[in-house]
């Protein structure tokens, strides 16, 4: 399922990248049902979406790294659907179909699909708020049918609200205001990074749009979270991405224009000396 650069360019939350064929990686094999490789899929796809921030799932419970990777796999395919180029009818049946195969899955019968399995697994051993998968499918669907280009505000409202749903699942519950707002420029920054690592006019676009929102992104990333709740289990790895978010935005911003100019990239020794700082820091 190609689209071109130009349809990934929009900065939008959770948006995959056409180098990394993540949709793809889904639909093959389309009747293994063995839950290992299943795994392994769904941890690739969440790798590849995550770019530098994939670490952070170290600092998860086993059991909950896995949720998160299922969960993960199934969002980035479905947002790859939504923006496919051609008509909006097309675009609107594969996401009726994402949608009923998520429902078969849920109810006990997935297919061999490996985010199905996974998912289908993880529904077993707690179950999923479906009211927020249906969230994301309404945000889907209004992506799908606009196939606007990325504004500001309705890009920063879109990773308010995938960032909400997505909270609720993981955690079982709504998360606090001040999570949501977290997770949602967290949602933004790796989308505005992925585009500049794509290049080309798009990563000019994206740059523009870093030094315009930079300072808001820079303060809601530096505010440390509540330590109560539900979300306590994931405080590391929060910080983890609150930490690696930062030094990535500053390397950014201090990149400046020019097409020659490197992309903001974790080195592994900086990855390691920001996941003991994350570990330490929640102690």
């Amino acid at each position: 399922m190609n689209q071109s650069t130009g349809e990934r360019s929009r900065g939008n939350a959770l948006a995959g990248s056409p180098h990394t064929r993540l949709v793809d990686q889904i639909h093959h094999p389309t009747q293994d049902h063995d839950p290992i490789r299943a795994a392994e899929i769904c941890a690739s796809v969440c790798r590849q979406a995550m770019l530098d921030f994939a670490p952070a799932l170290v600092l998860v419970p086993a059991s909950e790294r896995l949720r998160i990777q299922a969960l993960a796999a199934y969002a980035v395919t479905l947002f790859d659907f939504a923006r496919q180029p051609g008509l909006e009818g097309e675009r609107l049946a594969g996401l009726n179909r994402w949608e009923f195969e998520l429902e078969e899955a849920l109810d006990g019968n997935p297919t061999g699909q490996p985010v199905f399995v996974r998912l289908a697994l993880a529904e077993g051993e707690r179950p999923w708020l479906r009211d927020e998968f249906d969230r994301l499918h309404q945000l889907a669907r209004h992506i799908a049918v606009t196939q606007s280009t990325d504004h500001r505000p309705s890009a920063k409202r879109q990773s308010v609200e995938i960032a909400g749903a997505w909270l609720a699942l993981v955690l079982g519950t709504k998360a606090d205001t001040t999570t949501v707002t977290q997770a949602a420029a967290f949602l933004r920054l790796r989308s505005l990074l992925g585009t500049l690592r794509e290049g080309g006019s798009a990563a000019e676009n994206a740059q523009i749009l870093l030094a315009t929102e930079s300072r808001d992104l820079r303060d809601t990333l530096a505010e440390s979270l509540p330590k109560g709740g539900p979300a306590r289990r994931y405080r590391a790895a929060a910080s983890y991405l609150r930490f690696a978010s930062l030094h990535l935005l500053s390397e950014a911003m201090a990149t400046g224009k020019g097409t020659n100019r490197p992309r903001p990239s974790l080195g592994v020794l900086q990855r390691l000396v920001i996941l003991v700082r994350a570990r330490w820091f929640e102690r």
